[in-house]
């Protein structure tokens, strides 16, 4: 995401708010919504990193709204590696009742910034220039045309790498609709509802490429070198797509915009 904003600068921390998420700062300027200061830091692993690292970034930065940008792994047999998934809402699946099984809690979720998961329900049919400015080829040269589509996303801790396994099997069944898996997203959300309980108003979305699928124990096991340059080209697609959507479709002016 770095190369993709404009004038970024190495967030100087200070002895009491040192720069804990690699913080750099950064600008994007849109032709109608004004420009946008964007502050781009990095999210440990998991759910707890990313509750901590949002955290800190609201309390330093009071930014209006946080944006998760990454990758995910697709559990929609429709997505392709390199596609786009929006996030309209977040369930947290680890959160549920061992009882002869584990069940997930199914009022567990939270709801993405509708506005932004509206706008990319349009992208594919007023918008598809957006690729013109991907760059990057794909890995080993296969040709992909990314769509981009607005669903729910799952987060939570495990890295799902088996979809009939007993563990995570409940889950599927609880929400058939699943678009994709990810580990950050419930650790976000939850500094979210910290921030909003201490009045700091925060908005809150979710743009992830799609970099692989967890596989099915009949499937051979992909060697590591091959996901990691899909997930490498997943991330940057992802970017892309996150500047596009800020130039062009952002529901929100800027501080001090008009």
């Amino acid at each position: 995401m770095a190369k993709h904003l404009d004038a970024l600068r190495l967030h100087r921390g200070t002895a009491d708010t040192p720069n804990q998420c690699s913080w750099a700062t950064g600008w994007i300027t849109t032709r109608t919504r004004g420009r946008f200061r964007v502050v781009l830091g990095l999210a440990r692993k998991g759910t707890t990193g990313a509750l901590i690292g949002t955290r800190n970034t609201i309390d330093v930065f009071r930014p209006r709204h946080v944006l998760l940008v990454g990758t995910a792994g697709a559990l929609d047999p429709r997505l392709n590696n390199g596609d786009i998934v929006v996030a309209e809402r977040v369930f947290g699946y680890e959160y549920g009742k061992v009882d002869g099984g584990f069940r997930p809690r199914p009022d567990w979720c939270y709801p993405a910034d509708s506005a932004i998961a509206a706008i990319a329900t349009t992208t594919d049919a007023l918008h598809s220039s957006w690729l013109e400015r991907l760059n990057q080829r794909a890995p080993g040269g296969v040709p992909v045309h990314p769509k981009v589509v607005v669903g729910p996303i799952a987060s939570g801790n495990k890295v799902v790498d088996d979809l009939v396994d007993e563990a995570f099997a409940p889950v599927l069944r609880m929400w058939p609709t699943l678009l994709a898996v990810e580990m950050e997203a419930w650790g976000a959300v939850e500094a979210i509802q910290d921030a909003h309980e201490r009045n700091r108003h925060t908005g809150f979305s979710m743009i992830r490429g799609i970099s692989d699928r967890p596989l099915l124990r009949s499937e051979a096991r992909r060697q590591a070198a091959e996901r990691a340059a899909w997930k490498a080209y997943a991330a940057e697609v992802a970017a892309v797509y996150v500047r596009f959507l800020i130039e062009t479709d952002w529901p929100y002016e800027a501080r001090g915009a008009g």
